[in-house]
């Protein structure tokens, strides 16, 4: 059931504690063993933005691969035209999403 007052619905961020930390050697030594995986179906009013976000990461991943899943927009395009992705692969939209994050990392 949700809340009458849906100025609370957020409440608990606010009371969430700050767990950020410092970007250390061990975080930027670790980050290089993570691969990250994008996968997009016809994300091209989305996709902008999320791009522009992974752009700004302080930490990045050791590998970002994209998987564009047989999207009829620009998204294959914007995947690649971003320079942010070591691998752009051909997904499926047919597939799970799990299923296509498991063709992202076997390409790489």
């Amino acid at each position: 059931m949700l809340a009458k007052d849906s100025s609370k619905l957020w409440s608990w961020v606010e009371e969430a504690p700050d767990n950020r930390q410092e970007v250390t050697e061990d975080i930027l030594s670790a980050a290089g063993r993570v691969v990250a995986v994008l996968v997009a179906h016809n994300g091209e009013a989305w996709l902008p933005r999320t791009l522009a976000h992974l752009e700004r990461l302080e930490v990045h991943p050791g590998m970002l691969i994209g998987v564009d899943a047989d999207s009829s927009d620009e998204s294959r395009l914007m995947l690649e035209t971003t320079g942010i992705f070591d691998l752009v692969v051909d997904g499926n939209q047919n597939l799970g999403f799990g299923e296509n994050i498991k063709s992202g990392l076997s390409a790489a």
